[in-house]
């Protein structure tokens, strides 16, 4: 676990080297079909231009829990709370 923790803060702090302003990511593996429409979610609010980087991946964390939701029952957090973003939210 250790050499996890330790390649993850290296990688972010190549990241903030590198001067990037965000980054968006998933703390454990989710199905490609759920990771695809979370992300298209993502950035079809994003190119709409009526919302902020976070804004956006809010919106699109709600309603690809409201998918999860009716596809499956229940709102099951391993379909759509592993995303975070990380970095400035404008």
């Amino acid at each position: 676990m250790l050499s996890q923790e330790k390649g993850f803060t290296d990688f972010v702090g190549h990241l903030c080297r590198q001067e990037q302003k965000a980054l968006s990511m998933s703390l454990w593996n989710v199905p490609d079909r759920e990771t695809k429409e979370f992300m298209m979610l993502f950035y079809q609010n994003l190119l709409s231009g009526k919302m902020s980087k976070i804004q956006a991946f809010r919106n699109a964390a709600l309603k690809q829990k409201d998918v999860v939701k009716q596809r499956y029952g229940e709102a099951y957090p391993h379909y759509w709370a592993a995303f975070v973003f990380l970095g400035e939210p404008g």
